[in-house]
């Protein structure tokens, strides 16, 4: 009896959210990557954010071209 209640109640869970998402709420915001009028393609291009980054994360990580190891 409480698997299927359970069951149910996930159904109807998964059911109402959809719903939810599917119309004008949203739950989750939309992100953009954008720091000063450069797009994140543009920010992986781009010199001095590379270096900045590389500067911020140096104490603790390390860069190797695109990626950033902790």
């Amino acid at each position: 009896m409480n698997r299927t209640l359970l069951i149910i109640a996930a159904f109807s869970f998964g059911y109402v959210l959809n719903d939810l998402t599917e119309g004008s709420v949203k739950i989750i915001p939309e992100l953009n990557a954008e720091v000063a009028g450069m797009s994140h393609y543009d920010l992986r291009r781009d010199r001095g954010f590379k270096k900045a980054v590389q500067n911020v994360i140096s104490g603790n990580c390390y860069v190797d071209d695109d990626y950033i190891y902790c």
